[in-house]
Formats: C-alpha cells, sequence, structure tokens
C-alpha cells in the first residue's frame, strides 16, 4: 500500500511523492506524481531522502501537463 514519504523539508516541493514496498524483493520504489520521477533502493531511508531532496524538471512538468490536458 503506498505511504506519503516523510517532509523533513516541506517547503521544498508541494507535489506528492508515494513510496510502495515490494515485500518480495525487498524493495522501496518512490514515485513524485507532478513530473514521475522514480528511485528505487532496498534501504527506505534512502529513497525517503531521494523523495525529500528531489526537484521536479520543470520543462518535464510542463509536458505533461501540455499531454494531459490534450488526453483530457
Amino acid at each position: 500500500m503506498p505511504k506519503p514519504a516523510r517532509r523533513s523539508n516541506p517547503g521544498r516541493s508541494l507535489d506528492p511523492v508515494t513510496i510502495t514496498t515490494d515485500l518480495v524483493n525487498g524493495r522501496h520504489l518512490a514515485r513524485r506524481v507532478r513530473c514521475t520521477d522514480t528511485a528505487s533502493s532496498d534501504l527506505y531511508g534512502w529513497v525517503a531522502t531521494w523523495a525529500d531532496d528531489h526537484t521536479c524538471d520543470a520543462e518535464m512538468v510542463a509536458l505533461l501537463a501540455l499531454l494531459d490536458r490534450r488526453a483530457a
């Protein structure tokens, strides 16, 4: 079940992050909703830190927003 990442720096980014755990492979996967960037590791702390520190690429966000509007 996805759970929100911890936010040690809440002002850094306003977009949601989901962190899921693959119990079979022991991997954690973080995904930014806004830009769809992902990170994967067997260490939850590393993935949570990535989620806190990641900055979405502005051009990618704009492109995804444009595509989303066209699909609607």
